[in-house]
This record gives structure tokens, sequence and C-alpha cells, in this order.
């Protein structure tokens, strides 16, 4: 019960910051709004391609861009430990008798929200503008946790290199990572219209599971393997990074 009371006190600690830096909701939502107007126009002929699964571009695409809304802010945590240590607030915490993990756990529970809001808005602008949600408020709400929960998960990364580097460079630099992921997804185009080689490569693509999982969601419907693969894709990233990140914060605290 203390641990979750500290992971609340710090994560309301976190969200309060977030009005000084609007930024770091803003640009996360306005990069993939943008691209799904334009790229809805862009793509508007490729329904015409056989085996394409949508009626319009922007009901295929819109999936994708609420993912790209949670994966490319998935940097929150990051920046804010480095703030953090930059601040001096970093060693008050360091001397503070409270559970150590509470500290990780409070940043992270602030990007799950961070990002549940990402992905509500941009859905609700994709809805706005014409895109199906096959699945309705329900769906909306699976939409809302899943983008949340895998934001957390993604935004250990981000700790991880804040922690181990201090440098806020590097730690923007991170964000790099996922465009390769992203791009290289169903995020544009069904799976089997893709190249072998990029299929293959979609099999252990966890943005993929989680734009897919999205789809479904918005374009098709209660397809409970997908979404469950999309929830599964963010726990094994939850599994590799939040660990790593426990340890780097451990770590820091003996530097």
């Amino acid at each position: 019960m203390r641990g979750l009371t500290e992971t609340a006190t710090l994560a309301a600690r976190a969200l309060r910051e977030i009005p000084r830096l609007p930024t770091r909701i803003i640009f996360p939502i306005l990069i993939p709004i943008m691209q799904l107007v334009l790229f809805t126009a862009v793509f508007s002929k490729v329904t015409e391609l056989p085996g394409y699964p949508a009626r319009s571009s922007l009901d295929f695409l819109a999936p994708g861009n609420v993912a790209l809304a949670v994966v490319v802010g998935a940097g929150g945590a990051g920046f804010q430990m480095v703030q953090d240590i930059d601040s001096g607030f970093f060693d008050k915490l360091r001397v503070a008798p409270i559970n150590r993990s509470s500290i990780v756990a409070g940043l992270l529970t602030t990007d799950a929200f961070r990002y549940a809001l990402h992905a509500l808005v941009v859905a609700l602008v994709a809805v706005a503008i014409g895109a199906k949600l096959a699945t309705g408020v329900p769906g909306l709400l699976v939409i809302i946790l899943l983008g949340g929960l895998y934001g957390a998960a993604w935004s250990g990364i981000s700790l991880n290199v804040a922690l181990r580097t201090r440098s806020p460079e590097v730690t923007a630099a991170t964000g790099i990572l996922v465009f390769p992921l992203y791009f290289g997804s169903t995020a544009f185009m069904p799976r089997g219209l893709l190249p072998s080689w990029l299929r293959v490569l979609n099999d252990y693509n966890p943005v993929t599971y989680l734009i897919d999982a999205m789809r479904a969601l918005m374009l098709d419907g209660w397809r409970w393997g997908t979404i469950a693969s999309g929830f599964a894709a963010a726990a094994v990233v939850a599994a590799v990074t939040l660990p790593l990140a426990v340890v780097a914060f451990r770590s820091a605290l003996k530097t």
C-alpha cells in the first residue's frame, strides 16, 4: 500500500509538470494528425489495389496514426528524469525514505496517462473526419488503455538512456528508433502487400502488433486474437525495458 501511495504521489507531481511543457503533449499529437490528413490524400488511390482491405485510405491509415501518437512521444519519462537530475530533485530522491521502484513507477504511470491521452485525441480527430470506429465507445476505451500501457512500456527505452547518459540530447535521439519500426510496419500497407522480407521482419516488430490491434478495434471489430496480441506486445516490451530501467536507476543512485 505504501508503494502505491508513493507512486501516486510522484506521478501526480510529474503530471503537474506537463502544463509547463505543453510541447510534450502538442507535438506528439500534431505529427500524427498532420500525417493522417496528408497521407490520406496521398494514398487515396491505393484502395484500387487488389487485396487492399479498407473502403478508404482514411480508414486504413487512422489506426497507424493513433499508434504513432503513442510511440513517437514515448520519451516523457526519460526527459523528466534528465530534468530532475539537472534541477537537483534526483538528489533529493536519493536520500528520501521511499521505495526506489516507486520513483520509476511514478514516472511511467505519468507516461501511461499521457499516451492514453494522445491515443484518445488522435482517434477522436480521425473519427471526426470520417474514419471508421467499428467497436464504438467500448473499443475506444480499449484503444486508450492499450495506448497508455504500450506507451509506458516504450518509455522504458528513453528512461534507460536518460539514467545511463544523463544527457537530454542523447535521450531525445532515442526517438529515432521508432521510425524504421513504424515506417516498415503495417501502418501504410497491409501485410499481404508488403515485400516478403518486410513481412518476415513484421513478425518480430512490436509496433506492428500495436497497429494491428488498433486497426482491428477501429476497422474490423472485436478480433480478440489480434487485440490480445497488441497487449502481449506491450507486455513483451515492458518485460525488456522496465527491468533494465530499474537496474539503471539503482546504478544511478550509487554514483
